[in-house]
Parts: structure tokens; C-alpha cells; sequence
């Protein structure tokens, strides 16, 4: 600033200008180690790059290519109960799709359990680790593979009784199977998912 004539110059309060100095250290500071973390971010991604391009490509697996048909409306409806993918569904699906539907519907469990112990630990002091291996019993989690899920339910979705039975509750009998319940207790299991 220029003085003007026959005034003294402004003065800065010296601890003003030391604060200013620390805020303008400490920004510079700050925009440094941002700027190395996305340096730092930059070369993990391009080596992962250059990691995935070394790869040998693999041509993707699956079902050839099909021509569209429209899937007639009773065929839709008997697939799902309640809306629900059923057993009936289940025998249609391609083996990999129900090794894909498996890992949902497990995942959902997953998600579903911890949100659930994690509030219902929280209300009552229940530590979270007791209540996710209690209900995991229901999923077989512990015991058993996807595949082996997959085998279980083909078994299960197998007679045609059992058509209507929703495949989300039918992995519950697969677990039941795995943890030693008796094949009377699995019989009664199976019967009221059938209704």
C-alpha cells in the first residue's frame, strides 16, 4: 500500500502476519500430501494396468450367442412364487446362471446379517461376531461352497413337488442338510416351503 502524503504507512500486527504465515504453511502442506497421494494413486493404477495388459487374454465362456424368442407368459409365471424365483425357474437356469444366483442370494444373506447384527448388537449389547455365526447356520456359510449350495438345490428343486418352492428359502434346507439336522426335520422344512 502507498503511504499517502502526511500519513504514517499502515503497520501489521505482527501476530496476525505469523498466523497468516502458519495458515499459508500449513495449506501448502496440505496440498502437498494430496498431491503425492494422487501421485502415489497414479502409480498403483498404472501398474495395475500394466499387470492386467501382461495377461494373456481368455476368450469368455458361456452360452452362445442365442436368437431372441419371446418367453411365453406362462412359462414367466411358472418360474417365480410370490415373485420369487422358484424351483421350477431353478431347472430352467443354465448351470453357470445358478452358480451366479447362488452368490446373490448369498451375498444379500451376508448383507442382510451384518446389517441386522450390527443393530441388533447395538440395542442390546450383543457382540456382533455371536449373532452373524448364529444365523449363518441358516446359509450353511461354515459348510458348504457355492457349489455345493448349487448341487444341494438341484436335489432339492429336482422332484417336481417341489416346483413352487422359493429358492431363497430352499438354501435354508441345504444348510439344514449340512449342519446334521435329521431327514425328518428337513422333510418338515420342505413341506412348508411347498405351500
Amino acid at each position: 500500500m502507498i503511504p499517502l502524503m502526511g500519513m504514517p504507512a499502515p503497520t501489521r500486527n505482527p501476530t496476525e502476519s505469523y498466523m497468516e504465515g502458519q495458515r499459508a504453511a500449513e495449506q501448502l502442506r496440505l496440498m502437498r500430501q494430496q498431491t503425492e497421494l494422487l501421485r502415489q494413486q497414479t502409480e498403483a493404477l498404472r501398474k495395475q494396468n500394466e499387470a492386467a495388459s501382461a495377461l494373456p487374454k481368455i476368450p469368455p465362456q458361456g452360452l452362445p450367442p442365442q436368437p431372441h424368442q419371446a418367453v411365453p407368459q406362462s412359462e414367466i409365471d411358472s418360474m417365480s412364487t410370490d415373485g420369487m424365483l422358484n424351483c421350477n425357474g431353478w431347472r430352467i437356469f443354465p448351470a453357470d446362471l445358478r452358480l451366479i444366483y447362488m452368490t446373490g442370494i448369498l451375498d444379500g444373506f451376508e448383507m442382510g446379517m451384518t446389517s441386522g447384527a450390527t443393530a441388533i448388537g447395538l440395542q442390546n449389547g450383543l457382540p456382533i461376531e455371536k449373532f452373524q455365526a448364529e444365523t449363518q447356520k441358516w446359509t450353511g456359510k461354515v459348510f458348504l461352497t457355492n457349489k455345493q449350495r448349487v448341487e444341494a438345490m438341484d436335489a432339492l428343486c429336482a422332484p417336481v413337488e417341489n416346483s413352487a418352492v422359493q429358492v431363497v428359502f430352499a438354501v435354508q434346507v441345504a444348510a439344514m442338510k449340512a449342519n446334521g439336522y435329521t431327514a425328518a426335520e428337513v422333510e418338515s422344512m420342505t413341506a412348508i416351503l411347498r405351500r
